[in-house]
C-alpha cells in the first residue's frame, strides 16, 4: 500500500510538472508549484515510512515548509508587487510544449532503462519519474522568456525528489555497491 502511495505521488507530481508547463498564467504556474511540492513532501513522507527512516520525516516536513508554504508566499508577493499575473510569455506555443514533453518523459524512461540502479526497490520505480521532472523543469526554465517564470522552473521538485527516493538500505549500508546513482 506504501508503495502504491509513493509511486501514485511521483506520478501526480510529473503530471502537475506537466500541467506547469502548459500553464499560460504566473500565479497558477506557482499554485501548481506548491501542490507538486506538497505531492513531493507526501511522498517523501511515505518513504520514510517504508524505510523507517527518521531524516526523511523532518525532509519531508522542511520541504513542505519550504517548498509548499514560504516559497509560493514569496512568489505570490513578488508577483503581487511587480504587478505581472499577464500571460507568461514562451518561445513555444503550448501545444508544442506538451508534444515536447512526451517526448522528453519517453526519453527519461528510457535513460532509466539504462541506468543500474541499486537499493530500495521503491528509487527503482520513480527513479524515472524523477527523471521526467527534472528534464520538465529545465525545458521550463529553457523555454520561458521571462526570468520569473523560468524561477518555477529552476524550483521544479524533480531535483529534490531523486535523492530523497534513492535512500540507500541502512542493512546493507556498509557494502558500497547497494548505494544509489546519486
Amino acid at each position: 500500500m506504501i508503495k502504491f502511495l509513493v509511486e501514485f505521488f511521483g506520478a501526480m507530481s510529473l503530471f502537475l510538472a506537466i500541467a506547469q508547463l502548459s500553464s499560460n498564467r504566473l500565479n497558477l504556474s506557482i499554485k501548481i508549484y506548491q501542490l507538486q511540492s506538497v505531492f513531493l513532501s507526501m511522498s517523501i513522507l511515505f518513504i520514510g515510512i517504508a524505510t523507517f527512516e527518521f531524516e526523511l520525516y523532518i525532509s519531508s516536513f522542511l520541504n513542505l515548509l519550504i517548498k509548499a508554504i514560504l516559497i509560493p508566499f514569496f512568489l505570490f508577493k513578488v508577483v503581487e508587487k511587480i504587478k505581472l499575473d499577464r500571460e507568461v510569455s514562451m518561445y513555444l506555443n503550448i501545444t508544442n510544449s506538451l508534444l515536447f514533453s512526451i517526448l522528453i518523459v519517453i526519453f527519461a524512461f528510457y535513460i532509466s532503462n539504462k541506468i543500474d540502479i541499486t537499493g530500495e526497490v521503491i528509487a527503482k520505480q520513480i527513479f524515472p519519474l524523477s527523471l521526467g521532472i527534472i528534464f520538465i523543469g529545465i525545458f521550463i526554465m529553457i523555454s520561458r522568456k521571462k526570468a520569473l517564470s523560468q524561477i518555477i522552473g529552476f524550483f521544479d521538485n524533480g531535483k529534490w525528489n531523486t535523492p530523497c527516493r534513492n535512500f540507500p538500505n541502512k542493512r546493507y549500508a556498509d557494502d558500497s555497491r547497494n548505494w544509489s546513482v546519486f
